[in-house]
């Protein structure tokens, strides 16, 4: 298959991405304690591979709950809170790789043109280590050098930057910031699977696109994941228990090559049909006219 060159085995993709409100009770605090398995969620704490915050203004530098806090607090009603995006990480990786890719993707998407990002993210073992995931949340405001306490941090930005609130960037918004988030993510992933010595690859692409002929995989999540830690039996959990993880490219291809052969052969088949149906036609109009 022309553009896959020489692997032959394909790791799941999964990276999603969304903008979180102050609309439906939406809370950053409780976000970062869930992901972060702190708080009412510290039971599942060893799920945690690792968890980390950066690009944050003085008075949260220590404590970066307290910038989620103070966002919860002053963002304005229906304001944006924070861009999520959780994404799988290759379970070919040890876990050291695994933090190490996922922390720099994560730091990576938190440095825009307009200047850094405020985020924090956390890495996920996954169900039995075989679904590792991280989740990241990347607040809009800029982080612009400007000394700000955490009530003025959050109002308006004004002309004048040290006088007003932290700017928000634009960039995370279009539509397109995701299409290049998600190939990037499969770029870095893969050079960090060359990296490790494994010929596996991830392709953001849908399968369609990548002309592969399967049922895409199914991604188990980290609320289907938590209740198969807890005993309690999920249909996402038996999904990717069942699902295979990886495929042959060749044998997808000899697929595909079989499936556009009895396409053909049926193509020929209905030609043959018609060809039949307009010869019986002209013999009942030749016998209607002796």
């Amino acid at each position: 298959m022309r553009g896959l060159k020489r692997e032959n085995t394909m790791a799941i993709y999964h990276l999603t991405a969304k903008t979180v409100s102050r609309g439906g009770k939406s809370s950053s605090k409780a976000r970062l304690q869930y992901i972060g398995r702190a708080g009412k969620y510290q039971t599942d704490a060893l799920e945690v591979l690792h968890k980390e915050s950066g690009n944050m203004p003085a008075w949260a530098s220590e404590e970066p709950v307290g910038y989620w806090q103070a966002a919860d607090e002053g963002e304005r009603a229906n304001g944006r809170l924070f861009k999520q995006v959780e994404f799988a990480v290759p379970r070919e990786l040890t876990a050291d790789q695994q933090v190490e890719l996922a922390g720099a993707f994560c730091r990576e998407l938190a440095q825009t043109k307009d200047g850094p990002l405020p985020f924090s993210f956390a890495m996920h073992k996954g169900h039995d280590r075989g679904n590792p995931h991280c989740h990241l949340m990347i607040s809009e405001r800029v982080n612009d050098g400007h000394a700000r306490s955490p009530e003025t941090w959050f109002k308006r930005a004004g002309k004048q930057p040290e006088k007003g609130g932290a700017k928000k960037t634009e960039e995370l918004k279009p539509k397109e910031w995701l299409y290049q988030t998600r190939a990037l993510w499969a770029e870095r992933a893969n050079a960090a699977l060359k990296r490790a010595g494994h010929e596996t690859r991830i392709d953001h692409r849908s399968l369609e696109d990548q002309g592969i002929d399967r049922e895409p995989t199914v991604h188990m999540g980290p609320a289907a994941a938590a209740m198969e830690r807890k005993g309690k039996k999920t249909d996402r959990g038996k999904a990717t228990q069942t699902q295979p993880r990886s495929y042959d490219l060749e044998a997808a291809k000899a697929r595909m090559l079989e499936k556009a052969k009895t396409l053909r052969l049926e193509q020929e088949r209905q030609e043959a049909l018609e060809r039949e149906t307009k010869k019986l036609e002209q013999n009942r109009s030749l016998g209607r006219e002796m």
